[in-house]
């Protein structure tokens, strides 16, 4: 059985559903962000526990600034009508979520490679669905929008509303650069980005998040440790001409620079490991899972293993039941 249904951590928290007859295993990891409008007549750190936000309830209560963006560049932005904010977070949460839904898979340890986990016979059926599929484990984000303040906050990212786009306003560069704590309203769409390649900004901004359970803040500022790196950036350290949020840092070869945390949508293995950490953790199977994209296996490129014909030819003659439980266990 799985041994931790449910992890809350100061990072994310997550659940893993086993599998039930017709319908996947699924492991989701639930963000709490607290997504802020951001005052542009004030300056502010938007990585730092404190925030300058407003909302008008009508034009005559805007209020006009200007913002910098990663690279230094200051944008003519204003300040958020409430229902241009309220449509904009319903936007965010959904495309966030598209983004990231429907992508990735695990596949559990069988116990046929030397240094696997050993499941015990229940524990892999568990992740079985339907007998002509690999057991496989469906891999899914949930986010949660919170007022700022809330208890076990996982991420704070402030929204900046433009004065006008981006690209009209600096026509010589791409657009804004936003980052994991600053976004603004042109992030919520699908955009180009480098090698004919596209993405939604919020999505590649969220998946920095999805880092390791330290404290927020540290030294007055996010916590650099709490944070997941862009995908390539490991690599690009060994690089003598390596600077810090380069290009090199968004993949080198295409297959890198298609991934969700390079410049494209692409849900890669990279992007999988805060999965595969907390699968681990949730089954205390430690080793052995693979991954798959969704598409791969949908195709039945994953041969049903050894173990779970013979588990689900048991199976046939003779039901199986939970522990402390008179219903038989689902196939």
């Amino acid at each position: 059985m799985v041994a931790r249904p449910t992890i809350m951590e100061p990072n994310f928290d997550s659940v893993l559903h086993p599998a039930q007859p017709g319908e996947s295993a699924q492991l989701e990891i639930r963000l709490k962000v607290a997504l802020l409008p951001r005052d542009p007549s004030k300056p502010g750190n938007p990585a730092s526990p404190h925030h300058h936000i407003h909302l008008a309830d009508n034009m005559s209560q805007i209020r006009r600034g200007r913002v910098a963006d990663t690279s230094g560049l200051a944008y003519a932005c204003r300040s958020w009508l409430a229902p241009e904010f309220n449509a904009y977070s319903i936007k965010f949460k959904r495309m966030v979520e598209l983004s990231w839904n429907n992508q990735l898979v695990l596949l559990p340890p069988d116990g046929s490679q030397p240094g696997d986990s050993m499941m015990t016979d229940a524990e892999y059926l568990e992740f079985v669905s339907n007998p002509k599929f690999a057991a496989h484990l469906r891999c899914s984000i949930k986010i949660q929008l919170v007022p700022v303040g809330t208890t076990k906050t996982h991420a704070v990212i402030e929204v900046v509303k433009l004065e006008k786009p981006a690209r009209q306003q600096y026509p010589a560069v791409d657009g804004f650069r936003s980052n994991v704590v600053l976004i603004t309203d042109e992030d919520v769409d699908f955009a180009p980005t480098k090698r004919s390649l596209v993405q939604v900004a919020a999505a590649h901004e969220v998946g920095h998040w999805l880092g390791r359970p330290v404290p927020l803040f540290r030294g007055g500022s996010v916590n650099e440790d709490r944070l997941v790196h862009h995908i390539d950036r490991e690599a690009c350290l060994a690089d003598p001409d390596y600077a810090p949020g380069g290009d090199c840092e968004y993949g080198r070869t295409l297959g890198k620079q298609m991934g969700l945390l390079g410049v494209g949508q692409l849900v890669t293995e990279y992007e999988a490991r805060p999965w595969l950490s907390r699968a681990r953790r949730h089954t205390k199977a430690l080793f052995g899972w693979g991954f798959i994209h969704r598409v791969q296996f949908n195709n039945n490129v994953v041969p049903v293993s050894a173990r779970q014909q013979r588990l689900m030819g048991t199976q046939a003659a003779t039901p199986r039941t939970q522990p402390g439980q008179g219903q038989p266990a689902r196939p």
